[in-house]
């Protein structure tokens, strides 16, 4: 991966980054690129903000006739 990231670039592989998904040396340019962009550190916040919410939300038991 390019070491001048875009951010396009960067957002498209911000969710597997904040998952712990890329491998070391790629997950290393991504943070870079966070920790100096502005708008990347922002949409991260967003998906971290997100992902807490997700996991905040109470989980629904399945309707008995799901299978049917």
């Amino acid at each position: 991966m390019k070491e001048n990231l875009t951010c396009e670039a960067c957002e498209r592989e911000l969710i597997a980054y904040l998952d712990g998904a890329l491998t070391p040396s790629v997950a290393r340019v991504i943070e870079r690129h966070v920790t100096s962009c502005a708008r990347c550190a922002a949409a991260a916040d967003d998906y971290r903000a997100l992902a807490a919410q997700l996991r905040a939300m109470p989980l629904l038991p399945a309707p008995a006739d799901l299978e049917q």
